[in-house]
């Protein structure tokens, strides 16, 4: 890894052996997995041979479906088809409360890794909850306007894709500092912004997606043709990929925040 300037494999490396001490986590990413009936059911019904890459940036609880590229059917947001059949407001509900599950989970997640990864004091409490809950509802929006906007015409979708991998880059820090700094969701956002404009956090994203890319090769032949039997197979060496990648994640997050101040 050289070759972008500094060793960004030290971030994963470290990222591994706190992994290890913490690997209980994995049982939150395999309940994520889990949860995605979606997913499930998108893989149990698809009939043929099917092969795709995903592109995922850093969150702070990467599950089964993060790493894989499932047949498409209609827009997806957060892992939900919207299909001309599909009820809008089914679709509302399920992920409001997908939201709010995601966010306590995700909150517990980092927390359990800063304190008994990290060894670190946790001042951020239950009220930043909230805050996470705000960040993905703001997502959400910007990901149902995406939509909107693609489905006015079909040459508007390659660009309603590349403004939303933009805005991704640009905010993913947000949910790791609202945790690790007690910051509020929209100064957490500012940070973000400003850690993106780094030479470190573009090499960083560079290295990540890449492994994610690479890793879904394999993981979407596995999953999607072999379906339940791949599932099993794949979900926990994927939940402890995305463990080591969140915790790289979080290495490289404190320490440009701490080049900030």
């Amino acid at each position: 890894m050289r070759f972008l300037g500094e060793n960004y494999l030290e971030y994963f490396s470290k990222g591994y052996e706190i992994a290890k001490r913490v690997i209980v986590l994995i049982i939150i990413n395999i309940i994520v997995s889990l949860l995605n009936f979606n997913a499930i059911a998108r893989i149990s019904s698809f009939h043929g041979i099917h092969f795709g890459v995903k592109l995922t940036f850093p969150k702070i609880i990467l599950d089964l479906w993060d790493l894989v590229s499932l047949p498409r059917k209609g827009f997806e947001i957060m892992g939900v088809s919207i299909v001309p059949n599909t009820s809008l407001l089914m679709v509302i509900v399920y992920l409001i409360i997908y939201i709010i599950l995601y966010s306590f989970l995700s909150y517990a997640y980092l927390v359990y890794i800063l304190k008994n990864g990290l060894g670190e004091p946790v001042g951020a409490g239950l009220n930043r909850v909230l805050d996470l809950i705000i960040y993905s509802l703001i997502f959400l929006f910007i990901g149902l306007a995406m939509i909107s906007f693609a489905s006015l015409h079909p040459s508007l979708l390659v660009v309603s894709i590349f403004i939303l991998l933009i805005i991704t880059y640009f905010i993913y820090a947000a949910p790791f500092i609202v945790v690790s700094l007690d910051k509020d969701v929209f100064e957490s956002i500012n940070i973000s912004i400003k850690l993106a404009k780094t030479d470190t956090y573009f090499k960083y994203t560079l290295v990540y997606v890449l492994i994610i890319i690479i890793a879904s090769i394999p993981a979407t032949i596995l999953v999607v043709n072999m379906k339940i039997i791949g599932l099993l197979l794949a979900i926990i060496p994927i939940s402890f990929l995305g463990l080591v990648l969140t915790v790289s994640t979080e290495l490289v997050i404190k320490d440009l925040c701490s080049r900030l101040q």
